[in-house]
């Protein structure tokens, strides 16, 4: 038997297909997230920040700078969602009345604010009015 599976791995070709390309970014999976993070908890703590800014390049600085801006805004949005969520349970589910008063505003369907994700103070608040003025109970 390991005789034939040697001769199948001698008779197989030697230049192997390439994996095929994956368009757009790759998302992983919540546990890589969870490993990630729990490698970087206190990494300012076991750092000479001192001595990082004296010997990171230009490029290498910018990527870091560039990171956290982008992880900040991240957890930002990973607050507001888990926020939302929470208010949701909550709240409850209500059902809406059967006939909207005539000073009620119009109802959107979905939260529709424009969000700067350079800013993100602007991003913040245009999230949160967004969410907030969401009528959940028009559906998507």
């Amino acid at each position: 038997m390991a005789d034939k599976a040697l001769a199948r791995v001698k008779d197989a070709p030697s230049n192997p297909k390439p994996a095929p390309a994956v368009k757009g970014p790759t998302r992983y999976a919540v546990r890589a997230f969870v490993l990630t993070w729990g490698e970087l908890h206190d990494w300012w703590e076991r750092y000479d920040l001192g001595s990082l800014a004296r010997q990171l390049s230009d490029e290498q600085a910018e990527a870091f700078y560039a990171t956290t801006e982008g992880t900040a805004q991240a957890a930002l949005v990973l607050l507001i969602l888990a926020g939302v969520g929470v208010y949701g349970l909550l709240a409850g589910h209500t059902q809406p009345s059967a006939s909207p008063s005539p000073s009620a505003s119009p109802s959107r369907a979905g939260p529709t604010a424009s969000v700067s994700p350079s800013d993100p103070d602007v991003f913040a608040r245009n999230a949160a009015a967004g969410l907030f003025t969401w009528d959940t109970g028009v559906g998507l």
